[in-house]
């Protein structure tokens, strides 16, 4: 629980800190980012508090070795980077990196730091962690097809919105079955089953027209997933 909370303030400073570069500038700003402009003054303490806490909350409670520790100031460069551009552009602006970068900072702050000490062997959880986050982001690109300059080369520009979609759902399948065969007592909770159906609905559905509800539909989703995974070890 207290990790969550600390992963929470993280998300919350990160992306408030993202959409206040993000909108600043910015010619015909959508609605949100509207909002964020009329908010920056809140916007950024919430965000320097929220990031100051979660820092916080990693060093006091979270036990770590020296490369959780090179991994997170990796990511805490590489989060700056992504909206500012430190080396002539911002990361997100570099082709084909984008969404793996997403990946490989999501697995690792969601799956390998928590993992700490507790499991020998990082390296399967952690794989499978980085295909599902990529495998969820990936519908997000389909998404933003229609903003993201072609420069960019996300996985939907270079391959194609089906075949993005048929890798999506290759990637989200691994990581449930990985879960399944580690952990054969989630395979009789709804919540994990229905996740995964939830899932599959969504990326199949999902299209450069669909709107940001699709999209919190598919974060909302986690919370099935998480609470299965909760449940069960609860059962165990």
């Amino acid at each position: 629980m207290i990790y969550a909370l600390i992963i929470f303030c993280l998300v919350l400073g990160t992306y408030n800190f993202h959409r206040l570069i993000k909108s600043s500038g910015i010619n015909n700003p959508s609605v949100w980012l509207t909002w964020v402009n009329a908010n920056r003054r809140g916007l950024w303490i919430l965000s320097m508090v929220s990031l100051l806490n979660g820092v916080g909350g990693l060093l006091i409670f979270v036990p770590s070795g020296i490369e959780i520790w090179i991994g997170t100031g990796l990511i805490a460069v590489v989060s700056v980077w992504y909206v500012l551009p430190v080396v002539k552009k911002p990361l997100r602006d570099v082709p084909y990196i984008k969404t793996i970068l997403i990946a490989v900072v999501w697995s690792f702050m969601l799956i390998y730091v928590p993992m700490g000490g507790i499991v020998e062997n990082k390296m399967w959880p952690s794989l499978t962690g980085f295909l599902f986050i990529y495998g969820i982001t990936v519908p997000f690109d389909i998404r933003d097809l229609k903003y993201d300059e072609v420069e960019k080369r996300t996985l939907p520009m270079v391959i194609g919105m089906r075949s993005s979609k048929i890798l999506s759902l290759v990637f989200v399948t691994v990581f449930y079955v990985y879960i399944a065969k580690i952990n054969v007592n989630i395979l009789e909770s709804l919540l994990f089953v229905g996740s995964y159906l939830i899932y599959v609905g969504l990326i199949l559905g999902i299209t450069p027209r669909s709107d940001d509800r699709w999209c919190v539909a598919l974060d909302a989703n986690l919370i099935p997933l998480g609470m299965a995974f909760y449940l069960s070890e609860i059962q165990l």
